[in-house]
Parts: structure tokens; sequence; C-alpha cells
């Protein structure tokens, strides 16, 4: 068990469990290191999954409800880059997309019930795929595949008909080297727009919008000063228009950019955000109603403090409350997600490290507040630009049954 308590003025202790997660039957450490992850309720039981892509092998880690992982039969993936899940051909269970980016190519692996997923389907991308989002671009209620290409110098695009054949595919031209994909509803009007970045010089932010009937349009770009290594869409300043949290790896400072409307951003305060930022999610941690953030810290100094670093915001975004959850054995965080893992309602931490097991969980035993009395209808209003899942809105309705 590890203590963290809050800093500055924040009334409230921080409680967390550190769990290491060993998938009964199979190591999942090795030489090669953990290359992406990402989470789902892949066999319908009501908790969330984990999907990882690793040493050649894509692996489902069944959540028995309290945060214990137990692995399935992995499947043969040569050179996966990046994963995706949601529910591709329309079944109610989660498929995964994988990203071979030195293959060129995309790989569609459907649910085949229980938690497995098949070998899958390929789809040529070309022009060296960097990034990949799973979102209802058209908002016919099936997930389309945005794909950035660094090489092409665009964002591919392939909707969805429902059935995961994706007959329909359009590419959108940015510009030189796009690195990383942020979907969002950037102006609120109900389809999710694509923040891009480059890794020009110098660094560059576009942001395609969405003009529904699958067209897009290219906003004016918007220069950064520097390279981000990781980032996240929510809204931070309390206005109802997501921001961006931008880490700076070479400054080990975060960045944010306040989303003035009309697709107009400006930079706000620079945060110190520990030592070597990378990953970045956001999600109301601490559940007061505003988004937090999760930061993991890697370091690239012999000997240097590692570990997730978790700010919690003080409702508009200019200021954070810090708190540091070390690492085991100072092992690397190579990405960090948030999401409730155990069913208590609240969202826990899940990291994947180095070299060693790599999934690990820090559970969240941080008391909600009192959700007010009009907390619910916030909550369906809340991040209209994000599908909201149905473990979400459960605890919502209980967090709101249960006032006195």
């Amino acid at each position: 068990m590890s203590k963290f308590t809050g800093q500055g003025s924040r009334p409230n202790s921080i409680l967390f469990w550190v769990l290491l997660l060993v998938a009964p039957g199979r190591s999942l450490a090795g030489e090669s290191d953990l290359v992406h992850f990402t989470l789902a309720d892949m066999d319908g039981d009501r908790d969330r999954d984990v999907v990882v892509a690793r040493d050649g092998t894509i692996s489902v880690l069944l959540n028995s409800g309290n945060a214990s992982l137990m692995a399935t039969a992995p499947i043969s993936a040569t050179q996966v880059s990046r994963v995706a899940a949601g529910d591709i051909n329309g079944d109610g269970l989660p498929d995964v997309a994988s990203l071979q980016q030195n293959l060129g190519t995309l790989v569609v692996h459907l649910n085949s019930g229980n938690g497995q997923i098949a070998s899958g389907t390929s789809f040529v991308v070309g022009g060296d795929p960097s990034a990949i989002a799973l979102i209802d671009l058209d908002r016919d209620r099936d997930l389309d595949i945005a794909v950035t290409r660094r090489a092409a110098g665009d964002v591919f695009l392939w909707f969805n008909d429902g059935t995961s054949l994706f007959p329909l595919s359009a590419t959108v031209t940015v510009g030189a080297t796009p690195h990383l994909l942020l979907p969002s509803d950037i102006d609120r009007d109900g389809f999710p727009d694509l923040v891009v970045f480059h890794d020009t010089q110098p660094p560059r932010l576009h942001i395609l919008r969405n003009l529904g009937n699958r067209n897009f349009e290219g906003r004016p770009p918007m220069d950064l000063g520097f390279t981000p290594s990781g980032g996240a869409a929510a809204d931070l300043t309390g206005d109802r228009l997501p921001d961006l949290a931008l880490a700076d790896f070479t400054s080990d400072s975060l960045q944010i950019l306040r989303n003035e409307g009309e697709f107009h951003f400006v930079a706000g305060d620079v945060i110190q955000a520990g030592s070597g930022p990378t990953s970045i999610a956001a999600r109301d941690i601490d559940s007061d109603g505003d988004s937090d953030l999760a930061i993991a810290n890697a370091p690239e100094v012999t000997g240097a403090t590692r570990g997730v670093l978790l700010l919690f915001n003080n409702g508009d975004g200019t200021s954070f409350f810090s708190n540091l959850v070390l690492t085991p054995d100072n092992s690397v965080p190579l990405q960090v997600e948030i999401a409730d893992m155990n069913g208590n309602c609240r969202p826990d931490i899940v990291v994947a490290l180095e070299r060693v097991e790599p999934i690990r969980i820090v559970l969240n035993e941080i008391d909600p507040p009192p959700l007010l009395p009009h907390g619910l209808s916030e909550l369906l209003m809340d991040r209209l630009d994000q599908e909201i899942e149905a473990l979400d809105l459960f605890c919502g309705a209980r967090r709101w049954y249960r006032q006195p």
C-alpha cells in the first residue's frame, strides 16, 4: 500500500493501492518492450479489459471485476505499433484494430466471443502510418477509422458500413509528418473533428473540421514551438469546450491550449509536468466535476525518479495540485490511461511499464464528493464529443440516486 497526500490547499488526502498484475500461466515479461495498449470490455461482463500489443503478439487481459487480469491466448501480430478497440461490426462486442507501421497495413481483428479475437483482415495503408483512432466520424452509429500517414502527409479515413468492410475511404491532406492524432468535437456541433500534430520545424497543430456528410475542412495551422510527446483533449476550463493538454518532453512541462471557440486556441500557462513527460490521459479522477490529468514521467537520465504524475484540476485549468505515483523498481512508464477497473465508480490509473510485467493498475480510493441535483444531467451533457460508456452512465446515476 502506498499513500499520497494532496499538496497546497487541497483538503482531501489521496489514497491508492498499487497492484502487481501477473497473468496466471503466462509471463508477459520479455526482452522487447510493450508497444501499446487500449481498454475495452472485450467479454461483455461490464468491466474493462486490457488489449496489449507486445513481442509480436496481441493479447487480451480479461478483468475479473476486481482489477485482476487473466491473459487469453495471444494471436500473432507482426510489427504492431498501435492498437485501438471498439465495436466495428455492430455485434455489441469490441473488436481490435492494429496498426503495422513498418508494413504500412491496418488489421481488423473481430471479437469471436469470450474476449478472444481473430487473426484479422488486412487493409493496405502505406505512407508510413503513425497514429490511429476509432471514431464515428459520420454519425451513422458505427465506428470509422482514421489513420495519420507521415510520409504521405495526410489522414486516411475509412468509413464503416456496419459490417467491418469499409467500402468508402478518403484522404485529407494535412502537411508533412503528422505523428499524433486526437479526435474531439472541438466546436461542439455533434461531429467529431480531428486534431493532428506535426513534428516539422516549426512543429504545428492542424485541425480538420468535420462538416458532416464525410467532408472535412482544414483549418489554418498553429505553430507550437515544441513537438508534443503526448496529448489529450478534454474540457479543462469548465466552459464545455475541449481544450488541449500537450506534454513537452524536452522542457519537462505541460502546455494547455485553451479552446476559445471558432477553432481558435490560446496558449495558457506552462505547467511543470515532472520529469520526461510522455503519455497523457484526461478524466475526472477525484469526481469533483472537472477533468484531471495523469502524465507518464519517463526521464532518460539514469537514476532519475520515474512514475505517473497526477494533476488535480482546480476547476478552471489555471492551476493543479500534483501527486507523483512512483513506479515499482523505478521502471519506465510507457503509457497511461484512466478508467474504473474494479467497479467502484472511481477512475483508476492503468500504466504500461517497460521490460517488466507490463500492466499495472493504481486503484483509486478517493471518496467522491456529493453529486448536485443537476449532476446527472451535467454528466449527460458533458463531453458531447465522446461516446458515453454505459459504465460511466451507470456510475453517474448511482451517485445521483444515493444523494440524501
